[in-house]
């Protein structure tokens, strides 16, 4: 073995950069981002509430309404903890959802979205709105 500077030359290759060519990159990619897509419209739904728990702490959410049904603006709601302070609801609030199927994300349908909450009996009640707009989900 030949030493240089009192290091094996064998153990010094093994910590060289490489020097012939890199592999090729794997050829399955995991997805980038939740294939929302890809559930029946109730499986959305109930993912959808389910996310509502995780926004800030509720005592309650609840998908509100049934298929075909007027729902004021929501698909969904979630009561928040009861404030000992005068709201203006008698202490009383919520955070409610509304997901609708989209082909593509725009500020007129947000706009739309957040025009059909403020018209519906939601309006006074609600203290945070949350949007969500998912394309080519499956009705069942």
């Amino acid at each position: 073995m030949e030493e240089t500077d009192g290091a094996d030359r064998t153990e010094a290759l093994l910590w060289a950069a490489p020097t012939g060519p890199l592999p090729a990159p794997p050829i399955d990619a995991r997805a980038q981002v939740l294939p929302i897509g890809d559930l029946d419209w109730p499986d959305a739904e109930r993912l959808f509430l389910r996310l509502l728990h995780t926004v800030q702490p509720v005592q309650y959410a609840k998908l509100f309404g049934v298929p075909g049904q007027a729902q004021a603006g929501i698909d969904a709601y979630a009561r928040l903890p009861l404030e000992l302070t005068d709201s203006g609801t008698g202490g009383r609030d919520y955070i409610t959802l509304q997901s609708r199927r989209v082909k593509s994300l725009t500020a007129a349908r947000i706009k739309k979205a957040v025009d059909d909450l403020l018209k519906g009996e939601w309006a006074d009640k609600t203290s945070a709105f949350h949007f969500g707009g998912c394309p080519g989900l499956r009705r069942t």
